[in-house]
């Protein structure tokens, strides 16, 4: 055989060659193609517009960010109907359903004179340094039990408010206890006199801040009977009362 003729022949499987690899590129990216976009509608068909396509050889891959777990098995089956299941290729995300939901932050204070006791969780954003500064005013260092424990997350809004309120309260009344969370502050408390109850009771009111609940609960000592008598006498008139003090009335129907 001549030269020329085996140069011929092999160039001609060269070329063949060449054309079959140019053939199977074309091919290959037609598929790419064609599979791409036909997964691509049918999500788009479904609303499922958040999840991304390409196509890398026969495998169909799935990005982006779903929104739920559902959504995401939607988008994987849905893709499994326009090309085999086994070729797609899940490489999505799923967003959070939603943030956990912040604990109730809540401070509860017990102040007898000089001892005073927190109990409680506050974020750990708060000045608690700040707060047991503050207590420190009305007890010795020693005398305060702090029993607060913290959690990691924003600090509520009116939370500032209501504390200052809940300590301002506390330094008022020496026997009391205070709860207090960012939207209501409970005060129970023990005043010397009515006087002195009712006088508390009206500061303390106008200085509520705006938004803050307040509820009130003070109580005073009931005034002392003295002489706490009773006589009882019987005549010609017959069976009287002369003298009865009773602390209620229902103590009044009883005798």
């Amino acid at each position: 055989m001549r030269v020329s003729s085996i140069l011929i022949l092999a160039g001609t499987f060269a070329s063949a060659a060449l054309l079959s690899l140019i053939a199977a590129r074309f091919a290959v990216t037609l598929v790419e193609e064609t599979s791409e976009y036909s997964v691509r509608q049918s999500l788009d068909t479904k609303s499922l517009t958040w999840a991304e396509v390409y196509a890398d050889g026969l495998q169909v891959v799935l990005t982006g960010t779903a929104p739920s777990e559902a959504s995401r098995f939607l988008a994987i089956s849905t893709a499994g109907t326009v090309v085999d299941a086994a070729r797609v290729i899940d490489d999505m995300d799923v967003e959070a359903l939603a943030a956990l939901a912040a604990p109730r932050f809540s401070i509860e204070i017990l102040r007898n004179e000089d001892e005073v006791s927190l109990i409680g969780l506050i974020p750990t954003g708060a000045d608690r340094a700040d707060l047991l500064k503050r207590l420190s005013r009305i007890s010795n260092d020693d005398e305060i039990a702090d029993l607060l424990e913290s959690a990691d997350y924003d600090i509520p809004d009116g939370w500032d408010n209501a504390v200052d309120f809940g300590l301002e309260a506390l330094e008022t009344l020496p026997r009391s206890k205070i709860s207090i969370d960012a939207r209501r502050v409970t005060i129970t408390a023990m005043a010397e006199s009515e006087e002195r109850k009712l006088k508390v009771e009206a500061r303390l009111k106008r200085e509520v801040p705006s938004g803050l609940r307040v509820s009130f609960d003070i109580s005073s000592p009931r005034p002392v009977i003295t002489p706490f008598t009773l006589r009882f006498l019987q005549d010609e008139a017959g069976p009287r009362f002369d003298t009865c003090s009773a602390h209620t009335e229902e103590g009044r129907s009883k005798i």
